[in-house]
């Protein structure tokens, strides 16, 4: 027994767009991904883009939908009603944001280029925006931290001109901590170094990872100071005899 034309035909017209908002969002994801790249303040314009292609898509649909006007009007209501409560609580912390944004560039407490340090997170600060700022750690990796955070809690801020050297090495259990604590410093205050500070962050299986960091004097030898100190320390382990040990060991 075959589908009835009438019913298939509905079905189609109610299919269709669904099928046609769908293809809008693939196709609004692909050129977006495409043209604004993987940057944060780019993420941030394409994920706002494509909120605002969503919620046309969604309107369109409620329009399209086999229904009384009457219902459509209720339904686009609602939505409109949990769309503005949503837009009301983002709104807040969105001005909270820009406006601590705006007052963190007129006191210029911190600039690019500066190391700060803020409850967990520590790192250079690579990027200012007027609603957040974004570090790059000592291990590399990228934080982004909301402007109202760096204006509610306290920031320590090491300028520019003194940038942070450091250097991590892992080794055996075998060899006392005060020896190769001695060991770092020594490679550091070579390298004239200040504020040199040596931390355990790591207890593995078969090895202790340390690291060591400090202020270099100048900042135009901040290119080259962590490939010196890692020579530094190389040297002064291999005069003790004292072997590196691959993390990967562990």
């Amino acid at each position: 027994m075959g589908i009835p034309k009438t019913v298939f035909s509905t079905f189609l017209f109610s299919a269709l767009p669904v099928l046609g908002v769908i293809l809008v969002l693939f196709l609004a994801n692909f050129f977006l991904t495409r043209k604004f790249g993987d940057t944060t303040e780019s993420i941030a314009r394409k994920q706002l883009t494509m909120l605002l292609v969503i919620l046309f898509g969604l309107i369109f649909l409620i329009a399209t939908l086999p229904l009384a006007e009457a219902l459509k009007f209720k339904i686009l209501g609602l939505c409109g009603l949990l769309i503005g409560a949503a837009l009301a609580l983002s709104l807040i912390r969105f001005f909270a944001n820009f406006l601590a944004g705006s007052w963190l560039k007129s006191t210029g407490g911190f600039h690019r280029g500066d190391f700060i340090h803020i409850l967990d997170h520590s790192g250079t600060v690579i990027g200012r925006g007027l609603f957040h700022t974004e570090i790059r750690r000592e291990d590399g990796d990228l934080v982004t931290l909301p402007n109202l955070l760096l204006i509610t809690r306290p920031v320590q801020v090491r300028s520019a001109s003194h940038p942070v050297v450091a250097a991590e090495i892992s080794v055996g259990y075998q060899f006392p901590r005060q020896k190769i604590e001695d060991l770092l410093i020594l490679a550091a205050d070579s390298l004239q170094l200040t504020d040199i500070s040596v931390e355990i962050v790591g207890l593995c299986h078969s090895f202790v990872r340390y690291r060591i960091k400090g202020l270099a004097p100048q900042i135009g030898e901040q290119p080259l100071a962590p490939s010196r100190l890692k020579a530094q320390i190389l040297d002064g382990l291999q005069r003790q005899g004292i072997e590196v040990v691959s993390s990967g060991k562990g």
